[in-house]
Formats: structure tokens, C-alpha cells, sequence
């Protein structure tokens, strides 16, 4: 059989292709040659829906091999022999469908021990060589395991690696990406263990490649992966590489007992060559086919309504407020949905659903929902879920929100046979347990799994925000509601539909001469990366950070701290990084390394002590800095105090001259006033080349650091650091690197709305935890607070109370704005050390002082250690109409210490706790106090993340915000 060779592109992959000129499929084209790809549809018995394995692009591969890498560490001793077996039953069944098996093991330290063999038998025998000893720690040399297989796969393989440990190796992780995504190799991870409680670099490398992590800590979920290769390599290696992604559905199918049927897709005719362009002598003629791919599916979905049965008893409020701050963007966003149904549910049950096409009638519903009663678990989810499907449109998508299980489940049949009738789809975002093992009985999931829809359990109500901006990308028509993921990580790994062509191309070739006797041709792909221009960039010096660790720098450290992995991660242009603390007395500590991890730990250990006089030892730390760097490098140094060792200045100025090292000087202070300061770093920063910044708010660092994220990667010049924040708004956009495109946003921004004064009502409460670990809290009440009182158009007057352990009653209630400024000036974080402190003692101190209708603020990252106290303060709270809300910025002790009680008084008393991941967000909640305190939005709308603060409305006078940002354009090249 004659056949034609065609050249692939998919992106910058070159794929070869080989479309045989007597395949059946081409038979109705002139030339009865064509290319074409294929879908595989299984209908399995006990699964309640079609699943569908299709990965167009991968189709062609020829040659491929099957890869296993085996972690043999004595903690794999109790799954090895599973392991081994399942391998060993895959070579024997797939023997003659791949070209070649490739198999290594690794162990700590790490030994090469890699075979490869076409033999089937040769490889088993290998495979039972296999044993689990050594390791002893956790994690362990994983990257060295999957780059020596991969190394001696061929292009387009699959990799299978079993493990119960992260990898060790990290530092290899860029060099093993590069090496799998250059040869087109998936990487599937089968998970034995909890990857030592990390494993992102398997999440990453598996993202990169499509392949997929396998949660198998059962011995027979490992059988399952295993059986569906064996039982579907028949149909060609495109279905290994395109598996699914869920154990339930390899499950369903794995044992074969399925019915499947493949279909023709993108049928493209090859045209022969025409006489009147042939190639000339020495070339041959080649036809090139293209994939040329656009955001958004080929055909449009059609549905009736989008749906929400919201749970709203008392354990929702996350949830609630998370859909009320979201449903807006939703239904700005819709271009598939007709309209929208919203239905709740408490305990008794009274039916309230409404159905509308008008967005502002569905957000004042919503808005109107709010979390009560219940108590006990279950609710009555069924019958919210029939109310609605009676009132959504045929071929709806309805989506319930829930923590509990149904009390009234024996109408499951019945609210089944309703939504198959209307063939409507139920997705279940599960943010609880559903009241237990005991209670729940898989209502839910039967109800899902009948109406083609799904259940996606959650493990933080804080992640339904996450969940709802997936919502409003599918109601605009970029992803599909086919399916649903069935959690976070799935959900993150998902991609937007595309329309995809193929354009095809004959081109001529020049013929390669023959290879001299002894010789073979072969080809090598490498994966070339340099800078935005193509060229690449040659690394210089060190990035240093030199850090004022005295007690006023909190918000400084922390913003360090948060942004120095995402500088390092995106460094194009330095050789390594060098960070200096500094205090007062002077103690040399400094460390220079390439080690991301290494300065990452240096960083985290810096907290804000000591110091209380100003200035500081500021040229001891600079040079220690410099004589540590290498030569070309550029200092940073983060203080607001002047230099107590100033007389230094010359010879420091001397020395960083000398190596040719730029000091940059971020000022986040007065510098100890004009009576101390005498322009050290002035002169410093002139004579190196460097400049002087400074910043009026300690809370401006994180921009800043953005922009040296900007400079590392080769972005922006140092030399661009201009002297005010005001000048970094200003600055022109530097380049976007090479692949992605400038684009403008437009945001609409509202201001506070026009009309009749407002009656004054109430005192606005700060109750500030003050031990050791609220640095950055403390920071940034003192920094906002006098804009929040400058604004305020709501509150009388203000209260603050402080807390530390041992508990001293300190609290004060005043309408004089420097007053209230002078005593949150006063705190400073000390004291605590152990977790939890005493919380409830100072709420109470604050609700005795503030006036009836006040408002509350906590601002904690500990758990209550009088929680005892905890229903005497709910009553105080509600016989005085006070509200009380919580910003929570730590675990709260973990769960073994926190039993709710910052829950239980928010919900009694109308307010809500807000968890922050990172401290150095409280400014944001700040903002929106401002904001609230101003009347331009309501403190009952204060949502339970960051996330859904980002997504709120505010009222009236708006304008647009244009902002400029970097976006990727690869669906703009072919």
C-alpha cells in the first residue's frame, strides 16, 4: 500500500503524518487521499451518559512508545506488587501496538535505572526486578525518574508515574517540562499517597503536557487506569493519549464492558499537485496542513434558563453572599441563557422562586436572600430543586448550592422524572458533607448523574467564588455545560472551547542528501526560549534585597514576603539573589544563593522586632549586601528610617562604585524627619547610578514589587524607577513579551451616589488583635483609618478596642478623629506566642462603649481563648442592634482549636467573617470599609473572600477605568 508523507503543524509542533492512499475514508475524494480525525463514543453499562474520547491534533503518531517510572522508596512497599502486576499486564496485552516499553525506577539518592525493550517478556522480567527499600524522607528524586525515561521515548508517548512523594528534585522541573512538551509527551501521574501534602510540580507538568493526576490510594484504583490501556490501545494510541480524566469514568469503562463506535471528524482532501507549479530539481513536493483554531465552539449552544436553588439556611452566608456578589457579572456575560431562575430553600420549607429576563429584578431577589434558621441537617433541597425546574424553561441548566443533605428525599423519583421531561441538567456545588456518611445516601449524585449533570464537591466555602466566574465564562459561551468538573483542580485545568479548521498547503521541500554508510538520518527538536526581541539574554549579577526588620516595617516585610517567589519565578536577566536583614543592634545576616527555595525560607523567617528609636543601621546591612553580590548587580533597600551609621556613606559609595552594583532605595517613611535624615541615600543612589523612591502609604510596597517583578524578567529597566508612586501610574507599558499581545480593559467604576444628607447613626467599631503576628493588620488600620473617618458620612462616632494575652481592658470611644488616629498609632503587635487569644473579652469592651446600631470589625488571625464567653457577647450584641463583622487573617488556630465561634456571633448578630488568604489584603477590606463608612455600598454586602469583593457593584456615578495588560495571542496565530 503506497502511501504520502505529510508534514503536521499543531502550534509549533511538527508532527509527521501518513495518509495512506487506499484508506476507505478517502475514497470520495478526486484524489483518494485525505486526512481526517477520530471520535471514540462508548456507551458503558451502569454509566449514565456517553463518554466521548477525542484529542485532535495527536492522531498521527506513528512509532510511540508506552513509558513507566516506578518511585521504589521503602513508603511504597505496601503498593509495589500492585504496581508491578499492572504494569506487567499492560506490556503483555499491548505487545506489538507501541514501537518500544521504556521503564525506570528512582530511589534517594538517585541511581539511573532505566530498560528498554520491544520485547514484551524482556520487559517483565525487568518489571519483577522491581523493589521498594531505602527513601526514608519525604519527598523524593522524581524529576531525575521522568527525565530519563522520557529521554529515550519517542515523540508523542505517554508517561505513567507512580508515586506516593513529591519530588525533591525541583530544580530540574524547568528542564524536565521542556524536554516532554519538545517531544509531545503526556504525563499521567498515579498518586499512591498524599505526595508528602505538596506535589504542585506534578499538577504543573501534567497541565503542560494534558495529561492528568490519578488520585489512586486504593490498590484497584491503579488496576483501573491500567485496564482501560489495555483494553483500548487497540484503537490507536491517540485514546491513550486522550483518556479520561476521572477515575468514575475509567472506572465505568475500564473493564471493557462498553459499546464504542468511532466517527469521522475534519475530513480534509488532499489535492495532488498541479502541473503548473511543480517543485524544482533537488526539491520534493510536501503538503503542509495547519490547525487554525479560534475561541469559542463552532456551533453556539442553545438553552432555556440558567438556574440557582440557593440553600438558605444559617451555615449558607459564604455561599449567599458569594452569589449575590457574582450573579451581576453572570448576567452581563450571558449570550446562551434566554433567562434566569432563582428559587430558595430553608427549613420549614415555603416555596420562593422567581423567573425573569430582567437582570436588576433578579439581583434585588437576590440581594433579598439572606442566611437563617435551619439547625438542623438535612433541608428541603428537593423540593427547591422541583419549585424550580416548574418554572425554568425546557433544556435549562439549574445549579444548587447546598451543604446539606435532602430531608425531604423520597420525592428524588418524582423531581427525576420532572427534569428528564424537561431535559434539564442539575449541577451540585457540594461546600459541606451533607450531613454525614449516615444522612447522606446519594440523592444528589443520582439526581446529577440522571439529568446529565454532575456534583462538584468543594472543601472551602470560600471557593464558590471560584465557581462562579467558571459560571459566567459558560454563560458567555466559552465553556461548555456538556459536563462538569467534579472539583477545583479539574476546574482549573480546564480549557476554553475552540472552533478548529484545518488549512492545507503544498509546499516544496529540498531532498535530503543520503546518509554516508553506517549513518542514520535523524531528527532533533529543541525548545528555544530568549528574551521579548528573540535574543537571548546573557544573566548579570545579583538581585538584592536589603529589609529594615525594626518593629515599624511589618507591611514591608509581608509584601516582601509575598512577592519575592513570583519575582524569582519570572527572573530572566540576574544570576542569583542576595537578601540582607537589618535591625538595631547591628548583627551581620545575608545570604546569597540561586536557590529560589533557599532564599524563599530566608525571606519567611524575617519578622518585624525591636528598634523604637530612629535611625537604624542602614550602611552596615548595604554593605554586607554589596560585598556579598557579584559585581553588576542592583541593591533594593526597603526602609523608612535614615541611616544611624551614616558616616559610613563614602566608603559604602566607594564599594558598590567599585563592583558596579546600583542601589535602589524604597522610602516608606519620613526617614526620622528632616532634623535627622542628612540625604545618605541620596548620595548613595546618585553615586551608584541608582534613585531614590518614596511612597506616602506602607501599603504601596506590593506595586512597587511589581514593577521589580517587571524589571527581573526583562520587561522594564531598573533605570525607569521613577521617584513617586504617581510616576509608576505613569509610566509607559513596557513591551509584552514575545507570543502575547497588549490589550485594553475597560471596568466600569462607580462612585457614591448624589441626594439628601444621611442621618448619622450608630459608632464604627475596630477591634484589633495586637499580639506578635498582627503586624501587617495593625500597619494597615493605622494607615486607612484616617480616610475611613475623613469619609465617613454614616457613624456618630468611632470606637477602638486592642487585645493582647494577658487580656487588659484598653478601649476608647471618641467623634475626634485625631484622637482615635493617636490611640491606633499607639499599637504596635507584641506579646501572644501561643494560639488562641482573648477575643471575646474585647468585643464585649467594645460593644459595652459604642452606641446601639454601630458596627463592628474584628481583625484577627487566632481563635477565641475565652470562647466560653460566647453567648453572654451575642446577647450583648443583639439587645444593642450591633453588628459584627470578622476579617480573618490566619487559620484561626486550625480546626482543632477554632469550634465556630466567630461564625456563630456574626450570624447572630447580621454581620459575617471574611478569611483572607494573605495579610497583606486587609488594605482591600480597608478600602471597602471606607467605601461602606462613605455610604457608597452596605456593610451587609461585605463578601467572605477576596475574590468576591473584587466582584461587587457599587451605586451610582460611574465612569470607565481602562487598564492596559499583556495577554496571550496564540488564538490569533495558526
Amino acid at each position: 500500500m503506497k502511501a504520502s508523507a505529510l508534514i503536521l503543524i499543531v502550534g509549533s509542533a511538527l508532527v509527521l503524518q501518513v495518509a495512506a492512499q487506499l484508506d476507505p475514508v478517502c475514497d470520495s475524494c478526486p484524489s483518494k487521499n485525505c486526512t481526517y480525525d477520530k471520535r471514540l463514543s462508548c456507551s458503558c453499562t451502569g454509566l449514565n451518559r456517553t463518554i466521548e474520547i477525542v484529542d485532535p491534533g495527536d492522531r498521527e503518531y506513528f512509532n510511540v512508545s508506552l513509558g513507566f517510572v516506578v518511585d521504589n522508596t521503602g513508603s511504597m512497599r505496601t503498593e509495589i506488587a500492585s504496581v508491578k502486576s499492572s504494569i506487567q499486564a499492560v506490556v503483555t496485552a499491548t505487545s506489538g501496538i507501541f514501537d518500544k516499553y521504556v521503564i525506570g525506577t528512582y530511589n534517594d539518592p538517585y541511581v539511573a535505572n532505566v530498560f528498554e525493550s520491544t520485547d514484551a517478556s524482556a520487559i517483565n522480567s525487568f518489571v519483577s526486578t522491581i523493589n521498594a527499600n531505602a527513601g526514608g524522607d519525604c519527598p523524593e528524586m522524581a524529576m531525575h525518574g521522568i527525565r530519563d525515561v522520557a529521554d529515550r521515548l519517542s515523540p508523542g508517548s505517554v508517561i505513567f508515574l507512580f508515586t506516593d512523594a513529591s519530588s525533591k528534585d525541583l530544580a530540574l522541573e524547568p528542564d524536565v517540562k521542556a524536554l516532554l512538551e519538545s517531544k509531545n509527551i503526556r504525563l499521567n501521574v498515579m498518586a499512591t499517597g498524599n505526595l508528602c501534602g505538596m506535589g504542585a510540580e506534578f499538577s504543573r507538568l501534567t497541565t503542560a503536557t494534558n495529561g492528568t493526576i490519578y488520585r489512586t490510594p486504593d490498590k484497584s484504583d491503579v488496576d483501573f487506569v491500567m485496564n482501560y490501556i489495555k483494553n483500548f490501545a487497540k484503537y490507536g494510541i491517540r485514546f491513550i493519549r486522550g483518556m479520561p480524566t476521572t477515575l468514575e469514568d475509567l472506572k465505568a469503562i475500564a473493564d471493557g464492558n462498553c459499546s464504542c463506535k468511532t466517527s469521522i471528524e475534519n475530513l480534509v482532501c488532499i489535492e495532488p499537485p498541479t502541473k503548473s507549479c511543480p517543485c524544482p530539481e533537488g526539491f520534493e513536493h510536501i503538503v503542509v496542513k495547519k490547525k487554525v483554531c479560534v475561541p469559542g465552539p463552532c456551533k453556539k449552544h442553545k438553552y432555556g434558563s440558567l438556574g440557582f436553588v440557593i440553600d438558605n439556611t444559617g451555615s449558607m452566608a459564604a455561599e449567599i453572599f458569594a452569589v449575590r456578589a457574582h450573579i451581576a457579572n453572570i448576567m452581563a456575560n450571558n449570550t446562551v441563557f434566554k433567562d434566569y431562575v432563582v428559587a430558595t430553600f430553608g427549613d420549614p420549607y415555603k416555596k420562593n422562586v422567581i423567573r425573569s429576563s430582567d437582570e436588576s429584578v433578579i439581583q434585588s431577589f437576590v440581594n433579598s436572600i439572606s442566611p437563617s434558621a435551619g439547625g438542623d441537617c438535612p433541608e428541603f433541597a428537593m423540593s427547591g430543586i422541583e419549585d424550580a425546574a416548574k418554572k425554568a424553561r425546557k433544556n435549562s441548566v439549574l445549579v444548587l448550592f447546598t451543604d446539606a443533605a435532602a430531608k425531604d428525599a423520597s420525592k428524588l423519583a418524582a423531581v427525576k422524572a420532572l427534569l428528564l421531561a424537561k431535559n434539564t441538567k442539575l449541577f451540585v456545588i457540594a461546600t459541606g458533607t451533607f450531613c454525614g456518611s449516615g444522612v447522606y445516601k446519594g440523592e444528589f449524585d443520582d439526581l446529577a448523574a440522571a439529568s446529565g449533570g454532575d456534583v462538584m464537591t468543594l472543601t472551602a466555602k470560600s471557593s464558590v467564588s471560584e465557581v462562579l466566574d467558571f459560571l459566567a465564562l459558560a454563560a458567555a459561551g466559552k465553556y461548555s455545560l456538556r459536563s462538569f468538573p467534579r472539583c477545583l483542580d479539574d476546574m482549573r485545568k480546564m480549557k476554553p472551547e475552540r472552533c478548529c479548521k484545518w488549512v492545507i498547503h503544498h509546499k516544496c521541500k529540498p531532498i535530503e542528501p543520503p546518509c554516508p554508510l553506517g549513518y542514520k538520518r535523524v531528527t532533533m527538536r529543541n525548545k528555544v526560549c530568549g528574551s521579548p526581541n528573540g535574543c537571548p539574554r546573557k544573566r548579570v549579577g545579583s538581585l538584592g534585597f536589603i529589609i529594615d526588620d525594626t518593629g515599624s516595617m511589618g507591611a514591608e516585610i509581608f509584601a516582601v514576603r509575598t512577592h519575592i517567589s513570583a519575582i524569582m519565578a519570572n527572573n530572566t536577566v540576574f544570576k542569583d539573589y542576595v537578601v540582607s536583614r537589618y535591625g538595631d543592634p547591628y548583627v551581620k545576616n545575608v545570604i546569597r544563593s540561586s536557590d529560589a527555595s533557599a532564599i524563599q525560607s530566608f525571606v519567611n523567617a524575617i519578622g518585624p522586632s525591636g528598634g523604637g528609636d530612629c535611625p537604624e543601621y542602614a550602611m552596615s546591612a548595604i554593605e554586607d549586601a554589596a560585598k556579598e553580590a557579584l559585581e553588576n548587580s542592583v541593591l533594593i533597600l526597603f526602609t523608612d528610617a535614615a541611616a544611624k551609621d551614616a558616616n559610613m556613606s563614602a566608603d559604602v559609595a566607594a564599594l558598590l562604585v567599585s563592583k558596579k552594583i546600583k542601589l535602589y532605595v524604597i522610602g516608606t517613611g519620613q526617614f526620622c524627619g528632616p532634623r535627622v535624615y542628612k540625604g545618605e541615600y541620596d548620595y548613595l543612589a546618585a553615586a551608584s547610578g541608582g534613585s531614590v523612591m518614596k511612597l506616602t502609604a506602607k501599603t504601596s510596597v506590593g506595586e512597587v514589587l511589581n514593577f521589580i517583578g517587571l524589571a527581573a524578567s526583562g520587561m522594564t529597566s531598573f533605570d525607569s524607577l521613577p521617584s513617586t508612586l504617581e510616576g509608576l501610574h505613569g509610566m509607559p507599558y513596557p513591551p509584552c513579551p514575545l507570543g502575547y499581545k497588549r490589550v485594553t480593559m475597560r471596568n466600569k467604576v462607580c462612585g457614591s451616589p448624589n441626594g439628601c444628607p444621611r442621618k448619622r447613626v450608630g459608632s464604627l467599631g475596630f477591634i484589633i488583635d495586637d499580639t506578635g503576628s498582627m503586624g501587617a493588620e495593625i500597619f494597615a488600620v493605622r494607615t486607612h483609618i484616617s480616610a475611613i473617618m475623613a469619609n465617613n458620612t454614616v457613624f456618630k462616632d468611632y470606637v477602638v478596642s486592642r487585645y493582647g494575652d494577658p487580656y487588659v481592658k484598653n478601649v476608647i470611644r471618641s467623634s475626634d478623629a485625631s484622637a482615635i488616629q493617636s490611640f491606633v498609632n499607639a499599637i504596635g503587635p507584641s506579646g501572644g506566642g501561643d494560639c488562641p487569644e482573648y477575643a471575646m473579652s474585647a468585643i464585649e469592651d467594645a460593644a459595652k462603649e459604642a452606641l446601639e446600631n454601630s458596627v463592628l470589625i474584628l481583625f484577627t488571625d487566632a481563635a477565641a481563648k475565652d470562647a466560653n464567653m460566647s453567648a453572654d457577647v451575642a446577647a450583648l450584641l443583639v439587645s444593642k442592634k450591633i453588628k459584627l463583622y470578622v476579617i480573618g487573617t490566619g487559620q484561626f488556630c486550625g480546626p482543632r482549636v477554632y469550634k465556630g465561634e466567630y461564625d456563630y456571633l456574626a450570624a447572630a448578630s447580621g454581620g459575617s467573617v471574611m478569611k483572607l488568604t494573605a495579610k497583606t489584603s486587609v488594605g482591600e477590606v480597608l478600602n471597602f470599609i471606607g467605601l461602606a463608612a462613605s455610604g457608597m455600598t452596605s456593610f451587609d454586602s461585605l463578601p467572605s473572600t477576596l475574590e468576591g469583593l473584587h466582584g461587587m457593584p457599587y451605586q451610582d456615578n460611574c465612569w470607565i477605568e481602562e487598564i492596559s495588560t499583556c495577554m496571550c495571542d496564540c488564538y490569533d496565530r495558526p
